[in-house]
């Protein structure tokens, strides 16, 4: 069990603190505590901002030979470029294959994932283990679908961006880490176990398409 608490209260923290030796004497047997009450700290948290493009002029440094490179501001980036994917229309057939019978099976079995943190905001990338998965991913693993699978661990919206040439997935959790980083009691403040629980994902997946998987 593991128990901690923020507020911007210290007393209140305190009173928290002073009720642990209490609560190991009246528990199970055989429970212990390292040391003696919680040491009470300030919680540093990371927040992130956005700075003008115009502000930044971005460097090069070149050790051999050695050159430094500096490139003006590009202006701003063009939203196109970064809108969220939207899932296509459905599609009947998949890489030439006929959709044919289904069969429950895990999401870990059709892609790679790898999840980490940014401020408050998981970020979690899949990839797919074919281009004929892939191709099916883009109708069937939408945001939506992302968002109801965590429930409440994601209390935020959830974007997907699409990266054909990676046959990949790019999904945003917004407002999923508990605060992230210092900020969070979470074990896993960081999201690095969220993309494993993805993984655990059960679809209806086509025979065909889950047989195009590549090692």
């Amino acid at each position: 069990m593991r128990l901690g608490a923020k507020d911007p209260s210290k007393g209140k923290i305190e009173t928290f603190a002073k009720q642990f030796t209490s609560l190991l004497l009246s528990t199970a047997p055989g429970v212990a505590m390292v040391g003696s009450r919680p040491r009470i700290q300030e919680v540093i948290a990371y927040w992130p901002t956005l700075v003008p493009a115009k502000e930044i002029t971005p460097r090069v440094v070149l050790i051999h030979p050695r050159r430094v490179l500096e490139m003006p501001s590009l202006g701003p980036v063009r939203a196109q470029e970064f809108r969220e994917s939207a899932p296509g229309p459905a599609q009947p057939q998949a890489g030439g294959d006929a959709i044919g019978p289904t069969a429950s099976t895990a999401l870990l079995d059709l892609c790679y994932a790898r999840s980490g943190d940014k401020g408050n905001i998981c970020n979690m990338g899949i990839v797919a283990r074919s281009e004929t998965i892939y191709e099916w991913l883009r109708d069937t693993l939408t945001a939506q679908q992302v968002k109801e699978y965590f429930g409440e661990l994601c209390r935020g919206e959830v974007e997907r961006f699409e990266l054909p040439n990676l046959l990949a997935f790019n999904f945003l959790l917004h407002d999923a880490l508990g605060g992230g980083g210092t900020s969070s009691l979470r074990i896993d403040p960081q999201g690095k176990t969220l993309a494993q629980a993805l993984l655990m994902m059960q679809l209806e997946v086509p025979i065909a398409i889950r047989d195009s998987v590549q090692d």
